[in-house]
């Protein structure tokens, strides 16, 4: 089975950010307008401490840069994943493509000509 060329990693990359900064933009406009007014008269630590939320969480929200950082970084390493398991073959009975970081996909397509007699 062949894979497909190393260049496609970034474009597997740019695809995952793209989706990081839709569900980073979605999130951060629903919770930040609806926690806007709560978080102006309790400090964070008291909503952390009152709602139990873990100081890792906190630590993550007081210092919010961490996050893209990951995120990019994350996206990164599971582009490689996805390039590193994607293969492909042509076979005579038709093309066939394996791909999937944690659920292997097998595609195959056939490639007979459909003629009309």
């Amino acid at each position: 089975m062949k894979r497909l060329d190393p260049k496609v990693i970034l474009l597997f990359y740019v695809d995952s950010l793209i989706a990081v900064i839709f569900l980073a933009v979605g999130f951060g406009l629903l919770f930040g307008l609806a926690l806007r007014d709560v978080f102006k008269e309790i400090p964070l630590e008291e909503i952390g401490e009152r709602l139990q939320i873990p100081g890792f969480a906190i630590f993550l929200v007081q210092n919010w840069w961490i996050i893209p950082i990951l995120a990019a970084i994350i996206g990164y390493v599971w582009s490689y994943l996805r390039y590193r398991f994607y293969r492909y073959e042509l076979r005579d009975d038709g093309f066939r493509i394996e791909h999937g970081v944690i659920y292997k996909k097998y595609v195959t397509m056939s490639l007979r000509a459909h003629s009309k007699m």
